[in-house]
């Protein structure tokens, strides 16, 4: 079914039958038990993992292991329904045991999942939305949300695919504003610009919480730590974000300058008192933005209007980035809040 995204949607679209509620839930999947704690030769040789790569393909249109073909994509409502129930299954309930909540064989594919739904997911953890998000009309939560990006994001792989595409979104998004609106709080579409910039700070400091959670749950494991970070980096080595549909060098540059960006203020070890005053000591989501806000600055504005980022008070200084680090703190508040009391 993986090879055939239209009959696994089919099959698995809960408006028809109860496949998907059977799989999800029913089942008795032979080694559940022990599956997290399989060599990776195995979990990826799974049942389970044929499962996810059958939801995949169900959930987005294009078979599994392929970069989502479009951001932001758009689905049908059989794909949105497929990817909510999934997202509830593993969402609900997970707080406090985000670890155990979901089988190692699903945690690649739920990575390719959100990847490809970056747009609503955007919107669910940038956003207080009371309507349907705009691409794929989830009504989706925060709180169920975070608990299955914690849960995905035991595998550094599928977490930097998701922080990859949220990077492009981002990019994509902040190129569509004029120069003017970045650094004149009166210009055309000024107003909208620092709603995007809160959100993205908010998204992005949601996902700093989780990966503060993964490192701190590997608490003194060294190896594990590299291990995990070696996943994280792979992204941002060389050619960031590469398979990913771009419109556009600017949009590329600001993707570069961001991915960079969020690697040099990575945190490598997190403790019980960083974990409890994350915002003292986490900014990585942050800075990413503004610097590929800088970055949108110097492609849209002539050089003699770049002085006009350092206004105080203004558009680009106050706006933009005063805001935006207030949301990204929010953003790590709620993170950590929707996951739980840590597990282990």
């Amino acid at each position: 079914m993986s090879r055939n995204p239209r009959a696994a949607e089919s099959y698995f679209d809960p408006h028809q039958n109860d496949n998907l509620h059977y799989f999800l839930k029913d089942r008795n999947w032979p080694g559940g038990g022990v599956e997290n704690k399989m060599p990776q030769d195995l979990i990826d040789s799974s049942a389970r993992h044929c499962f996810g790569d059958a939801l995949e393909a169900a959930s987005t249109g294009h078979r599994p292991g392929v970069r989502t073909p479009e951001i932001p994509a758009r689905h049908d409502p059989a794909q949105a329904a497929i990817f909510s129930d999934v997202v509830t299954a593993y969402g609900h309930g997970i707080a406090g045991d985000p670890v155990g909540g979901m089988p190692a064989g699903l945690r690649h594919s739920m990575g390719g999942m959100l990847s490809d739904y970056i747009g609503d997911v955007h919107e669910i953890l940038g956003q207080e939305r009371d309507t349907p998000t705009d691409y794929s009309g989830l009504t989706i939560q925060n709180k169920d949300l975070v608990p299955v990006m914690r849960a995905m994001a035991e595998d550094g792989h599928a977490f930097a695919q998701v922080h990859d595409a949220e990077t492009s979104y981002v990019a994509q998004e902040l190129d569509k504003y004029d120069g003017q609106a970045f650094v004149d709080k009166n210009a055309p579409g000024a107003d909208k610009l620092q709603a995007f910039v809160g959100q993205s700070n908010s998204a992005l400091g949601q996902m700093d919480a989780v990966r503060a959670d993964v490192i701190y749950q590997m608490g003194e494991d060294k190896k594990s730590i590299n291990a995990w970070n070696k996943m994280m980096y792979y992204h941002v080595i060389g050619a960031p974000v590469t398979g990913i549909p771009l419109a556009g060098d600017t949009i590329q540059r600001m993707v570069d300058v961001g991915t960079a960006e969020y690697q040099n203020n990575l945190n490598s070890q997190v403790d019980q008192e960083t974990r409890q005053h994350l915002a003292d000591h986490f900014s990585a989501g942050h800075q990413q933005v503004d610097k590929m806000l800088e970055k949108a600055v110097h492609e849209k504005l002539p050089q003699s209007q770049w002085h006009l980022m350092d206004q105080d008070p203004g558009q680009f200084e106050n706006n933009l980035q005063g805001a935006g680090l207030t949301r990204y703190h929010d953003g790590l508040t709620n993170g950590v809040g929707y996951m739980g009391k840590s597990a282990g």
